[in-house]
C-alpha cells in the first residue's frame, strides 16, 4: 500500500491559518479533486472540521484522540491501528491530508512513499506548516500551473 503526502503550501511553508486555507485557487482544489477522488484520505480532527463536512467519492478516515463523532466518516484513536487494517484490505494507495500534526507524525515514523505538493507563489500569514521533508526524497516531477506548481517525490 503507498502512503502518499498530498497538500498545498506557500513558498514559506504555510498550509493553513487560524484553522482555513489562506487562499482560494480553484484550479488547485480541482487538482486535489481529481488526485484524491476514489480513495482513502485521512486527516485529522481539526483538518476535517475546517472542511465541515465528509469529501464526496471518498472513504473519510480523521484520526483523533478526542472523542469525536460525524456520518459518513471513520474515526480512529490509534494511527498504526488504522494502517494495520488498511494494509489487510489490501488498498493500492492511500492519501494523507493534514493537518500539521498528522503531517508529522507520518513523516516522523517514514510512512510516506510519495509527496504529491502544490506550492502556492508568494508567502502567507499562517499557523500550521508543511514539515520539512526534502532531504529524505528526490524530485521526479514539477509542472506549472496557474498560480501554483504541482511537485512530486518519491522517498529515497
Amino acid at each position: 500500500m503507498e502512503i502518499i503526502a498530498i497538500a498545498a503550501m506557500a513558498k514559506n511553508r504555510v498550509i493553513g491559518n487560524a484553522g482555513v486555507i489562506p487562499w482560494r485557487i480553484s484550479e488547485e482544489f480541482k487538482h486535489f479533486k481529481e488526485t484524491t477522488l476514489g480513495h482513502p484520505i485521512i486527516m485529522g480532527r481539526v483538518t476535517y472540521l475546517s472542511i465541515g463536512r465528509p469529501l464526496p467519492w471518498r472513504r473519510n478516515i480523521v484520526i483523533s484522540r478526542e472523542p469525536f463523532d460525524a456520518p459518513w466518516v471513520e474515526v480512529f484513536s490509534n494511527i498504526e491501528s488504522l494502517l494495520n487494517l488498511l494494509e489487510k484490505e489490501g488498498l493500492e494507495k492511500i492519501f494523507i491530508c493534514g493537518g500539521s500534526q498528522i503531517y508529522n507524525y507520518f513523516f516522523d515514523n517514514n510512512k510516506i512513499d510519495r509527496v504529491i505538493l502544490s506550492v502556492i507563489e508568494g508567502d502567507y500569514e499562517g499557523d500550521a506548516f508543511f514539515p520539512e521533508f526534502e532531504a529524505a526524497f528526490h524530485k521526479i516531477d514539477s509542472i506549472q500551473k496557474d498560480g501554483f506548481f504541482v511537485e512530486t517525490f518519491l522517498k529515497k
